[in-house]
């Protein structure tokens, strides 16, 4: 990635986790104000920021690991206001490309399973599944099963949105890489 010198990133270094540089943007901050002031609590907020910004990392060293595994290279990974760009270059296979790509909304899809239970019992299921809304959990009750119903929500929506067919998202890649490799 080219983004040392581009004001739309100012990446600060975070250090190397598992042989990938990993960086955060200088307008994350920004965003985490945003999320704060649309849910109407800085408690919620930062939770829901912190576990949202988590969930992305997550997602973006599942690209990692894959395209590792498949025979392909990965060294770095950006976190900025639109979410995390992980610097892959599978190797050239179908299948590569598509497990690359595939990996990110695999792990929000395993985040959801494994946070499933706590939704199912909980009174917030119909604001988890809808896809525009966050739970307003008090943090009151339950503090463990708030913080997974809220991990939840947060890999549900990336989920939801990750698989658009709509490029550059990981949907839109993995209909470009099918349509690429059929014609």
């Amino acid at each position: 990635m080219n983004h040392q010198n581009n004001s739309i990133f100012w990446p600060i270094p975070c250090g190397t986790w598992f042989a990938t540089r990993v960086y955060i943007s200088a307008w994350l901050p920004l965003l985490l104000v945003v999320i704060c002031w649309r849910l109407e609590s800085l408690q919620l907020g930062l939770v829901f920021g912190g576990i949202f910004f988590g969930s992305v990392l997550f997602h973006e060293f599942g690209h990692v690991v894959a395209a590792r595994m498949t025979g392909g290279a990965a060294d770095e990974i950006l976190l900025w206001p639109f979410g995390g760009l992980a610097s892959t270059q599978p190797a050239d296979s179908l299948r590569s490309r598509l497990m690359t790509t595939a990996a990110g909304p695999l792990v929000n899809l395993v985040l959801c399973g494994l946070t499933l239970k706590p939704v199912l019992d909980s009174s917030w299921t119909s604001a988890v599944f809808h896809p525009l809304k966050v739970p307003a959990v008090t943090f009151s009750g339950e503090l463990l099963s708030d913080v997974l119903i809220l991990i939840f929500a947060a890999n549900w929506i990336m989920l939801l949105v990750n698989l658009l067919p709509v490029y550059p998202l990981d949907g839109g890649q993995m209909l470009q890489t099918v349509l690429t490799a059929r014609w």
